[in-house]
């Protein structure tokens, strides 16, 4: 009676362990999907600010060439 106690005891740690270790890989896969996402979104930010800041850059231009042009 002993040994079939202890082996259902050791049927369920089994069975606890391997549904804990799904639930970390889940954890895992989920922390990759989610530093993935955040990689792109930071590298479209870069780009928008990229382009945000030429734009600027070009105004500025435009308008120290319009200064320049009224002084004279």
């Amino acid at each position: 009676m002993k040994k079939l106690v202890l082996f259902a005891v050791a049927a369920i740690a089994i069975t606890f362990a391997s549904c804990g270790n799904n639930a970390a890989q889940n954890a895992e896969e989920a922390a990759k999907k989610t530093a993935d996402s955040l990689a792109v979104e930071a590298a479209k930010l870069q780009e928008a600010a990229a382009a945000q800041s030429d734009s600027l850059v070009n105004a500025a231009d435009s308008l120290v060439q319009e200064v320049k042009a009224e002084v004279k």
